[in-house]
Order: C-alpha cells, then sequence, then structure tokens
C-alpha cells in the first residue's frame, strides 16, 4: 500500500495516542501499541492492546463513559 502525499505513521506512539483519544489503558494490557499520522490539518491515532477477559467489560464500560 503506497502511503499518500506528506504523511507517514510514526510508530512507538501508545502513550500518546491514548491520550489524544482520551483513553486509559487498562494496567493489565499486554502487547501496547501506537501509532500517529501527522497530516497536514489534523492527526490520526492508532492504538492497540491486549486485555484479560475478566477486565473487557470494565475498559468497555469507560468506553461508553466518554461518549
Amino acid at each position: 500500500m503506497q502511503e499518500g502525499r506528506g504523511w507517514k505513521w510514526r510508530k512507538g506512539g501508545a502513550q500518546e495516542a491514548a491520550s489524544a483519544m482520551k483513553v486509559a489503558v487498562p494496567s493489565a494490557a499486554t502487547d501496547l501499541r501506537g501509532a500517529i499520522r501527522d497530516n497536514f490539518q489534523d492527526s490520526a491515532y492508532l492504538l492497540a492492546f491486549v486485555v484479560p477477559d475478566s477486565d473487557v467489560n470494565a475498559f468497555v464500560n469507560s468506553l461508553h463513559a466518554l461518549s
């Protein structure tokens, strides 16, 4: 896949992405990954991690509280 003109993904931005997205990453999260794409007018954030089954409902509820 060819990237668009003037932008590239910055890797290693998990904490920055979580902060920009106002998402609290659970302390039990593993395999935390993030990336940021800086554009001319805005930025795009990707955030991925794995949480144990026992923590999923609490995390999803915290996302619902954001809206």
